[in-house]
């Protein structure tokens, strides 16, 4: 009963997608403000208060006692194109999930569920926007990056809504949190090679991205010295 409640919330948000195969739910896209309602409506039922704030994070949150400190919780909400239907998307759901089961039950601390406006940086070349301004080290040149329609990430907030210019504000550094969870499907097959249905990462692969320009000229590949050679991938 319990995984068939589940899976119906996950069909549901997966139904907030572009047409065609698969999941495709692009950042500041009219499937995102599908998706936000869908998942406001989780955070309410549960009983947090949900806002948005100036990147495009939705977030819910339990207050605890008065000065507690916050525990994080938090995935994207975004998709690759044609993605499946549990990525970043249980790591909303799983912790809303979580604060149903406890209820009404006092806690120690605060609880915070965030969901992402961009993680995958396929709409922009650009990503993490959201967990970037809290952690205060966001870029504001991200903000000029185009979509392949030449909209910017600024012009496509400020359509959704937001404003990018209070994104500084977001940091919080300087306040007390306990830590930051999420939980998220695995992507490969080493829990399923091994049967198990639970792991902790201790390590991740780092993600940079670089835009670069190759220059060269062509040459006749059997007749050209090497020396002379200024062929672009050479």
């Amino acid at each position: 009963m319990i995984d068939n409640y589940i899976t119906n919330m996950l069909e549901e948000i997966a139904s907030c997608s572009e047409s065609g195969q698969g999941v495709t739910r692009l950042p500041f896209s009219k499937e995102h403000r599908l998706a936000v309602a869908k998942i406001t409506e989780w955070m309410q039922n549960t009983g947090l208060s949900v806002h948005m704030d100036a990147s495009g994070t939705l977030i819910g949150r339990r207050e605890g006692p008065a000065n507690s400190p916050t525990l994080l919780f938090g995935s994207h909400q975004d998709t690759v194109r044609h993605g499946g239907k549990y990525d970043g998307i249980m790591g909303v759901l799983l912790p809303i999930l979580a604060l149903q089961k406890i209820g009404k039950q006092k806690l120690p601390f605060s609880v915070q569920v965030m969901a992402f406006a961009d993680e995958e940086g396929v709409r922009f070349p650009t990503a993490l926007i959201g967990p970037r301004a809290l952690a205060g080290n966001f870029d504001n040149s991200a903000l000029n990056f185009t979509d392949h329609n030449g909209v910017s990430v600024k012009e496509a907030m400020i359509k959704f809504g937001l404003n990018p210019d209070n994104i500084p504000s977001l940091d919080i550094r300087n306040t007390p949190i306990i830590g930051y969870v999420e939980t998220h499907i695995e992507q490969g097959p080493v829990l399923d090679d091994k049967q198990s249905p639970l792991g902790i990462v201790t390590a991740i692969a780092g993600i940079e991205r670089h835009q670069i320009k190759l220059r060269g000229t062509s040459g006749h590949a059997g007749t050209i010295p090497m020396d002379v050679w200024h062929d672009t991938l050479a």
